[in-house]
């Protein structure tokens, strides 16, 4: 049985690429027994949607409305972001 330190790593890492079917299958099982980290998940999927819902509203504005980013900012932006993720 994982630990809870060992699962948040697995759903952290479980965002950024498929985990492989040895880390799966246990992250599944802790997940439903553990609602701390079931909670956690729940917590960071949502955050990732509302990160991406906010970049979409940025880079592509509706009609008539928010001006969204400049191409420089936009720019900017997209460095930022790839510099925190490594």
């Amino acid at each position: 049985m994982l630990r809870c330190r060992e699962a948040a790593r697995l759903v952290s890492k479980s965002l950024d690429a498929p985990l492989k079917w040895k880390e799966k299958l246990p992250l599944g099982l802790h997940l439903g027994m553990c609602p701390r980290c079931s909670e956690y998940r729940r917590q960071l999927l949502a955050l990732r949607s509302m990160i991406r819902e906010e970049m979409d509203r940025l880079l592509h504005p509706a009609d008539g409305g928010d001006e969204g980013l400049t191409p420089e900012e936009e720019a900017s932006l997209i460095q930022a972001i790839a510099q925190s993720a490594q």
